[in-house]
């Protein structure tokens, strides 16, 4: 029989207990604190020291979540783990912030940490029912955020809702972009454009080229997986006025008719696109994105045939696939019409993502990168870069002007300046021979028709 007394249960050392655990986390990130000390030599082991530091205390939390009870005591012990938790994020932040500031997102991470640890606190002391009753609140506010992020787009011809407009902006914005949540709303409703499409023209160095797309349908193993990728292509797409003062805009505008001219990849006619709007400068956001995927193109395809046959340079293009309008389908036109391609060529790098022809950026009179707030465009080196590449179809009679409906097939002829680019040689400035293996129009794209 019991005596009555109450005799502690010996414990063994495994499974250690997650006070343990997260105090041993804890005390890894201080090391990597106070690595600090030792300067710059010891930037490497500082990062796996505050990554490792982090991993072992979120294990203790996650540890005690599943073990905890929901007695006062207990979720006061869960409320000082997080509060320890968010302190040893805190100290990561501090230690990272002496490794890499640019890192912005890890940053970003690191406070969200701290801010969840924290709610955490609050919510594990709160009774019952005034915890069902914030966490309800949390939920209805998330789903609100989602209902605004949809409905806030104007829809054709007319205005979203303005309590919509006014909640998305100065309520529900901030937390929306934190996580991400409002860009598949605003470009699936309510009217969908175009999506944004990356061509990859590689030149090796045997002579031999190969085209590759981003997204590619006989590429993607699901349709989910070809969705996806167009959030690829979308970060190329950040747009903006030339950095540029007017005279040197004015001079890419020269240079761009002058070298069109030379080697048959004229401007647009005003009817197909006004020449306003033939140049798309993408901004520094999409510069480094571009030259990100080139990389992985480059690393990804790194040969072709046999003998000496490294990548020598990669031509990008920002292409749109233009929607068919319904009268035209009726009409008998194919959406696979090449015309219907809006193609915009981004530069020519090599392996590496490096521009073969770059710009020029000045700031007081110095010579700096495209990113440096403040850097003014100086020169172009490429007359192309930025440019649409016209696909469209103009009459055999060259004295006429436009396509008329009373045209047919044979009385009109396309203009692919797409084609011609690419096999146009920037280097040694020369037109490309015309190779029907050459082409960036496959199956999926490979038609024209008037």
């Amino acid at each position: 029989m019991s005596d009555g007394t109450n005799r502690s249960i010996p414990r063994g050392l495994w499974p250690p207990r997650p006070w343990h655990i997260l105090f041993a986390g804890l005390g890894v990130t201080v090391v990597g604190l106070l690595a600090t000390l030792l300067g710059e030599a010891c930037v490497g082991l500082r990062f796996v020291l505050f990554l490792a530091g982090l991993t072992t205390g979120g294990s203790a939390i996650a540890m005690r979540l599943r073990r905890a009870g929901w007695a006062f005591e207990e979720r006061m012990e869960t409320a000082g783990m997080l509060a320890v938790a968010a302190f040893a994020a805190l100290v990561a932040l501090f230690d990272y912030m002496n490794v890499d500031t640019a890192w912005d997102s890890m940053t970003m991470a690191l406070v969200a940490v701290i801010v969840a640890a924290l709610a955490g606190v609050v919510l594990v002391l709160l009774p019952t029912t005034a915890r069902m009753i914030v966490v309800g609140v949390l939920i209805v506010a998330h789903f609100c955020g989602i209902l605004t992020a949809a409905v806030a787009v104007d829809p054709p011809n007319a205005s979203a809702p303005w309590v919509a407009r006014m909640a998305h902006q100065y309520v529900f914005r901030p937390y929306l972009e934190f996580m991400y949540l409002n860009n598949a709303y605003h470009f699936y409703s309510p009217d969908p454009g175009p999506p944004a499409l990356l061509w990859f023209h590689v030149k090796y160095q045997n002579g031999k080229v190969k085209w590759v797309k981003i997204p590619h349908r006989d590429d993607d193993p699901v349709p989910i997986h070809h969705v996806r990728l167009l959030s690829i292509t979308e970060s190329t797409s950040v747009l903006g006025p030339i950095p540029a003062d007017i005279p040197v805009i004015e001079d890419i505008k020269g240079n761009r008719i002058k070298w069109g001219n030379i080697f048959d990849i004229e401007v647009a006619p005003d009817y197909i696109m006004p020449l306003s709007q033939q140049e798309q400068e993408a901004q520094s956001y999409s510069q480094k994105m571009m030259e990100s995927y080139v990389r992985h193109i480059a690393w990804a395809n790194p040969t072709l045939g046999d003998g000496p046959n490294g990548v020598k340079s990669i031509k990008v293009y920002r292409l749109r696939h233009n929607i068919i309008m319904p009268p035209a389908v009726a009409a008998g036109r194919d959406p696979r019409d090449r015309s219907l391609y809006t193609a915009y060529y981004q530069g020519e790098y090599d392996k590496d993502g490096n521009q073969l022809f770059p710009d020029v950026y000045t700031k007081d009179g110095k010579e700096v990168p495209y990113d440096e707030p403040g850097a003014k465009l100086v020169e172009r080196k490429d007359p192309f870069r930025f440019w649409y590449m016209p696909v469209y179809y103009r009459p055999r009679d060259r004295s006429k002007p436009v396509v008329t409906p009373d045209m047919g097939p044979r009385d009109v002829e396309l203009v692919d300046c797409l084609t011609a680019h690419a096999h146009f040689d920037m280097e040694q400035q020369k037109k490309g021979v015309e190779d029907a293996a050459d082409s960036p129009w496959d199956a999926e794209t490979d038609w024209s028709q008037p």
